[in-house]
């Protein structure tokens, strides 16, 4: 079945609420800030009062960790309660809502100029100017300036990772701006029908991407500056036979090309071009799984499924987890993953 943990101000909820407790959800993708839901009946029956509501034993700001497990609890969740929702009726409850870390940078707007940084200096600036430790792989390029024009620090910095195929994700108060590691080892093997439990794969062929060309412009020179990648490293057939790219060549090439304002020299061409053909890869091969329970399913990991041919079983990327437990069904896990070769 499973358990929870639910702790609120470094305190974990009160018996009564404990043990009204219906549900509760961990909702985590790549890219974007974590969300946490955990729904409590509202009314303590010993005392016959209402709880939850009165701003003291949860008030929006204040920390909030959420853990599952089978038999014990890891922690799965880290942030604060950003909105409390109540509902009153035959069956009041109240929702307690908490976002991680990541989410703060959505607040307010800003316009500033980076100059002389690359986009891991950008990251590492916007983590520090939020309170955030950082762990980032270096981006490379150095650009004379970067105006960041009246946004949040979140769509900022979120362009900028998508541009060079970067990912972004906060684990408690370290924010991570690094390169996909899909396609290395796998933490976790999961078999149909003994840990998941259900699965739905999806393979289509890519529409763009075959081949990438991102041009640019010396002023210096007069002349433009042009780059083309038309393959990946190894790792993208994820130890498959070929390529998404590769096999969706029998029904059509599919090169793409673009102006990049931004682009200042050969180097910044071809890290570019390289980005934008590993990115829209990704599209390959979707799926869709529910499993039991494992808080070792998160974001960012990479697992070896089981049991589902030979050409389908092997390693995949998670890129969302939703951990669910409800008093009826326990505790499951649903994962979406990706894989850009078989």
């Amino acid at each position: 079945m499973g358990v929870v943990s639910v702790t609120v101000a470094g305190k974990p909820l009160p018996d009564s609420m404990s043990a009204a407790l219906a549900r509760a959800e961990v909702d985590q993708e790549l890219n974007l800030p974590s969300t946490c839901a955990v729904e409590v009946g509202s009314v303590d029956f010993e005392r016959s009062v209402f709880q939850g509501i009165d701003l003291t034993s949860a008030r929006i700001g204040d920390p909030v960790v959420v853990g599952f497990g089978m038999e014990s609890t890891k922690p799965i969740f880290e942030g604060r309660l950003g909105a409390l929702e109540m509902v009153f009726g035959d069956e009041s409850a109240v929702e307690l809502q908490g976002y991680d870390a990541l989410y703060r940078l959505q607040f307010g707007t800003t316009t500033r100029t980076f100059e002389r940084s690359s986009d891991t200096q950008i990251a590492t600036r916007i983590a520090r100017d939020n309170g955030l430790d950082i762990r980032a792989d270096d981006s490379g390029v150095t650009y004379p300036y970067v105006i960041q024009a009246d946004q949040s620090d979140f769509a900022f910095l979120s362009a900028r990772a998508a541009r060079i195929h970067f990912e972004l994700f906060v684990t408690g108060r370290t924010l991570y701006f690094r390169r996909s590691i899909a396609g290395q080892s796998p933490t976790t093997k999961l078999r149909l029908g003994l840990d998941l439990t259900t699965l739905t794969v999806r393979a289509r062929a890519l529409k763009r991407g075959s081949r990438v060309t991102r041009v640019g412009w010396d002023p210096k020179k007069k002349q433009s500056i042009v780059a083309t990648v038309s393959s990946g490293p190894a790792s993208l057939r994820m130890g498959g036979q070929k390529t998404g790219y590769e096999l969706s060549a029998a029904y059509a090439a599919s090169p793409v090309s673009a102006m990049d304002p931004e682009i200042l020299d050969q180097k910044s061409a071809r890290a570019i071009a390289e980005a934008t053909y590993e990115a829209d890869i990704e599209g390959f091969i979707e799926v869709e799984a529910s499993a039991t329970g494992n808080p070792a399913l998160r974001p960012g990991v990479n697992v070896e499924i089981e049991g589902i041919g030979d050409r389908f079983s092997g390693l995949y990327y998670v890129t969302a987890a939703k951990h669910i437990y409800t008093q009826q069904d326990g505790y499951t896990t649903n994962i979406s993953l990706r894989r850009t070769g078989v």
